[in-house]
């Protein structure tokens, strides 16, 4: 392999890898304001519970 060659396959296994960091975070991100929500829900059904009785 010639020596541009190497440096071009490095670049992309670089901007694949930062890629793949990107896309984790947003899943990550998304995950957590999933669970946010559900927790929100929950508090809100105690509430409407609590004033119930």
């Amino acid at each position: 392999m010639e020596k541009h060659q190497i440096i071009k396959a490095l670049y992309g296994a670089k901007t694949l890898y930062h890629q793949y960091g990107e896309h984790m975070l947003e899943r990550s991100r998304l995950s957590s304001l999933e669970v946010q929500k559900v927790l929100a829900e929950f508090e809100a059904m105690k509430l409407a519970e609590s004033q119930h009785q």
